[in-house]
Parts: C-alpha cells; sequence; structure tokens
C-alpha cells in the first residue's frame, strides 16, 4: 500500500488542489467506553518498533527499542527482504513481510522472533500489505490482483479470495475482534478511497467511508474503541461511525503519513512517512517531516520524538509495526 501511495505521489500532488475535502469535527468523543458501530480490535504494543527500511543501511527490517528510538536498531531482519512494503508483528513475535515495494514481487513471508524464515506465502501479484488474526490466519492485499488473498492458519494453503475487479488498487487491511476484515482500496481511475468490511468467510463486503472523503489511501486501523483510522493523504483521519465524515483529523508534522502502529495501551502511535520532495509545494506552513517515523500521542497527536532516515533515498520507511501486540 505504501508503496502505491509513492508511485503516483506526483499525480496526487498536482490533483491536491482541485480536490474538496469536506469540514469535520475537530475532537471525538472522549469516553474510552464509548460504543460505536464497528467492532473493536486490540492495538500493538511498544517494547519494540519494526520499520520496514528500503535505504538505511540497506533494506532490511530495523528493530528498535521503542523507549530508546535514538539509539541504533537492537537488530535487523536481511534474509530474503527484499523491497518490504506492509509488515505486521503477531503476539508470538513473529513478523510478516509483504515484500512488493517493486510490482512483480508476488509474496509474503514469514520470520519467527529471531530472525528465521518460517514460511512464504505466494500466488500474489504485488504483495502491499498483510495481517494475521490470533489464529493464525494471514491476509495479504494484492494491489495488482485486486484482491484479498486469505491463508489457512500454520500453513500456505488459499482458503478464500475476496476479489474486488473494479477498483484500483486493493492498498491496507485491518481486522477486528470479531475477525471482521477490512480491505482499503483505491477507486478505479481516480485516487479517491474507500474502505470495505468483509464478516468471516464472506467474500461481498459493506463500504463505510462517505464518497470522496479519503483520497489516496494509506494504512487503516481500528482502536480500541471500535473507531476506524485511515491515513488520508497528508493527514490521519479518526471516524466513529460509517458513512459520517470524521471526527478527528491528526496532523503528523510530516509531508504524506503513509503506515502507522499503536502502542499496547493505544495511548502512542508510530507513524511513519516514505515521501522525500520539496515540502513547500504540499503545505502553506513550510516543510515538513520527510523520510521519518514520529511518535505521538494518541488520539491527541502531540509529538513525542522523531526517528530520521536518510534524505538522500527515495521509500523509507515503507511500514511499521510494534511488538508485543494486544489481543484482539
Amino acid at each position: 500500500m505504501r508503496v502505491v501511495r509513492a508511485a503516483i505521489i506526483a499525480i496526487a500532488s498536482l490533483l491536491l488542489s482541485a480536490c474538496g475535502f469536506p469540514a469535520v469535527p475537530s475532537s471525538i468523543p472522549n469516553d474510552s467506553s464509548a460504543q460505536s458501530r464497528y467492532a473493536t480490535t486490540a492495538a500493538t504494543s511498544s517494547s519494540f518498533l519494526y520499520v520496514a527500511n528500503t535505504a538505511y543501511p540497506g533494506t532490511d527490517i530495523d528493530v528498535f527499542d521503542s523507549n530508546e528510538l535514538r539509539n541504533p536498531p537492537v537488530r535487523r531482519v536481511t534474509h530474503r527482504v527484499a523491497a518490504p512494503a506492509g509488515i505486521f508483528v503477531d503476539p508470538h513475535d513473529n513478523l510478516y513481510v509483504a515484500d512488493g515495494l517493486e510490482s512483480g514481487h508476488d509474496h509474503v513471508t514469514m520470520y519467527d522472533k529471531d530472525g528465521k524464515l518460517i514460511r512464504l506465502y505466494r500466488g500474489l501479484e504485488y504483495a502491499v500489505d498483510v495481517v494475521a488474526g490470533t489464529d493464525g490466519t494471514v491476509y495479504a492485499a494484492d494491489c495488482d490482483g485486486r484482491r484479498v488473498l486469505e491463508y489457512a492458519p500454520n500453513t500456505t494453503k488459499i482458503i478464500r479470495t475476496i476479489d474486488l475487479p473494479n477498483v484500483g488498487c486493493v492498498a491496507s487491511l485491518a481486522l477486528d475482534a470479531e475477525n471482521n476484515l477490512y480491505v482499503g482500496y483505491t477507486l478505479k481511475n481516480t485516487l479517491w478511497s474507500q474502505v470495505r468490511r468483509y464478516a468471516p468467510r464472506a467474500t461481498r463486503g459493506v463500504d463505510l467511508l462517505p464518497r470522496k472523503t479519503v483520497f489516496l489511501i494509506g494504512r487503516i486501523g481500528i482502536d480500541k474503541n471500535g473507531y476506524l483510522v485511515v491515513v488520508n493523504y497528508s493527514a490521519i483521519d479518526v471516524f466513529t461511525e460509517p458513512k459520517k465524515p470524521p471526527a478527528r483529523i491528526i496532523n503528523t508534522g510530516q509531508q504524506l503519513p503513509d503506515n502507522f502502529a499503536w502502542s499496547r495501551d493505544e495511548s502512542v502511535m508510530y507513524v511513519g512517512s516514505s515521501y522525500e520532495g520539496n515540502a513547500r509545494r504540499l503545505s502553506s506552513s513550510g516543510p515538513k517531516l520527510a523520510n521519518t517515523v514520529v511518535e505521538i500521542t494518541y488520539p491527541g497527536g502531540k509529538r513525542l520524538a522523531v526517528l530520521r532516515f536518510s534524505k538522500r533515498h527515495y521509500g523509507i520507511p515503507t511500514g511499521v509495526a510494534v511488538y508485543p501486540p494486544a489481543p484482539f
């Protein structure tokens, strides 16, 4: 998904000025017990921050102590990491890498906590995102194939295919506590985007966003209140109800945020931005942070720390994940 965004960012920059986004309220309900029409999911924790890194110092997955982000990575995963895009870490510290930074990379790779390769999930044309359920079921987003593949727990057997033939790109995935699958995608022949929810075992879903609200979709997730959180071009939108405008917009200070992960209690969000370009063309307020992971409060958006990557390279960081995750 991050790859798709990077590939068309120049076009998006030109189109943004012509695209009108609806006005939205500035805050969301603060009641942590609030119930929404979305099913609730858990988030990830803040012990170790995983960053898919395509250029610093080489193509790999860097693992940072999330309490010591100014220090070098504590370890790196490099074996068979060719073009990391979306990444995911499960409760057992297994790492899943959608190796689709370049079109033609057709697999998702699973590693154990020591970086040892466990299995390859194949059958994809262009793997851009991946999530895994608590039972070990794996879901992979296939951008060029315009579909999601579901693999049986602890095997590489495909047990469900969700086809989205009339979309532009299947870009991002999320799960909730009831094992509903959320699929972020761009519309055909445009950069306007949508999120569709699928019940377990279903092949038909329900669209959740109002029309022309999200442009060039990035990472998606469901927070502990059941709110749908979506990277929307240059900010992060929080939707509390289906078919309604976002209740909050979080500005991260980055040029184009495209991926995120929560801490275990969701008080902190780590947001990656892999875009490198002329920020003044995108922001009237001056340059923003390119090639960074920012640590911010959630949902307040206060910046706590910045993890910077080389400005000489394009496409870093392309994905983030955090271990240990909270249970769904």
